[in-house]
């Protein structure tokens, strides 16, 4: 945060920089990875945590003004006992100003806590004081299941440049993770805005509907053959290009996503790499036999038309797969180019 801050103060005054803490409350101020600035540059959102791993533990959302300190709480959860549903990862919209933030499910308990396949985002303008946010994905986990609903967690949202759709890291609610932990069969979604979804019955805690239709645009698999593209999780994506990126023949991509995905190497080693996702403009369009709602026994099936494309291969280097701290792919503006962190032959983690 202050280094953001300090940039901020320096692009916006010709006095000598000097570094500054913006906030005093005493509460957590975690920043979320990327769109943490209002479009304007003059607030910064933030949730409550101390420790980016306690997600459950944030009980409410922030804004500081970065050039008088003054924090205003806009948003605000209930707790049941030892339990709250969590708030936190929020980022603004670079067009219209609205928050996108994640918050776990209303019907949190001891038995049923915050978890990543009980969560989904939210939609909240911190320009009108009490307004009360709204569901960004629809939720359907009851049978008959709804097309642009999910029926697990959305996670780490990201706005797309113009901020019309939204893209998310998803776990799955009705077909169980194989390994010790949900995150094993995680994936990547988007969110397409003002196509609202209406789920029957809803609202529920557990069902409910939308502002956007929402999708899954990764397929994963709890085994990938070994050789081949197939990948068992997809995560830390980040969007290509603010308008996408031009082709090869000329023509544009409007809207693509860059994500890590793991897999196997033809010898059976476990390998992480760098793969593109081009999205159609439709993304209602199922493919035929894999509904994007999936079934209550299979996962929801990316839709008819998105592409999906590795751009690294590093089983052969000196250093496999991608390699340092966590991090989100990144792009350049006009989408030429996608960033991560590797490690060099000396073992050297870079950019």
């Amino acid at each position: 945060m202050k280094k953001e801050a300090v940039l901020l103060c320096m692009l916006c005054s010709s006095a000598p920089a000097a570094e500054r803490t913006l906030t005093k409350t005493a509460r957590g101020h975690l920043l979320h990875n990327t769109g943490i600035f209002s479009p304007d540059g003059r607030h910064i959102v933030f949730d409550s945590r101390n420790d980016e791993t306690q997600l459950a533990l944030s009980r409410s959302l922030g804004v500081v003004d970065v050039m008088t300190g003054e924090e205003r709480t806009i948003y605000q959860t209930g707790a049941r006992g030892t339990q709250a549903a969590g708030a936190g990862a929020a980022s603004f919209s670079p067009v219209s100003g609205e928050i996108v933030f994640l918050k776990g499910l209303e019907d949190v308990s001891e038995k049923s806590p915050y978890a990543p396949q009980r969560r989904s985002g939210m939609l909240l303008d911190p320009r009108e004081p009490g307004a009360a946010p709204r569901h960004l994905d629809a939720r359907d986990v009851t049978l008959p299941l709804t097309p642009g609903a999910l029926r697990g967690g959305t996670h780490a949202h990201h706005w797309s440049g113009d901020g019309r759709w939204v893209s998310f890291t998803y776990n799955d609610a009705l077909v169980p993770a194989p390994g010790p932990a949900p995150a094993d069969l995680r994936t990547v979604g988007v969110t397409v805005l003002h196509k609202p979804v209406e789920v029957a019955g809803s609202p529920t805690p557990q069902d409910f509907s939308g502002a956007g239709f929402t999708v899954i645009i990764a397929p994963v698999t709890a085994e990938p053959v070994p050789g081949s593209t197939s990948i068992s999780r997809a995560y830390d994506e980040g969007w290509v290009g603010t308008m996408g990126y031009v082709k090869p023949d000329g023509s544009r991509q409007r809207r693509a996503i860059a994500f890590f995905g793991d897999l196997r190497t033809a010898s059976g080693s476990p390998i992480s790499e760098v793969f593109i996702a081009d999205l159609t403009e439709e993304l209602s369009r199922a493919t035929t036999g894999c509904p994007v709602e999936g079934t209550g026994e299979t996962l929801p099936c990316p839709p008819a038309g998105v592409i999906i494309r590795r751009l690294t291969h590093t089983e052969n280097t000196s250093q496999p797969g991608f390699q340092g701290p966590r991090h989100w792919v990144r792009s350049s503006p006009d989408g030429s180019t996608v960033a991560f962190l590797d490690k060099d032959d000396q073992g050297i983690v870079q950019i």
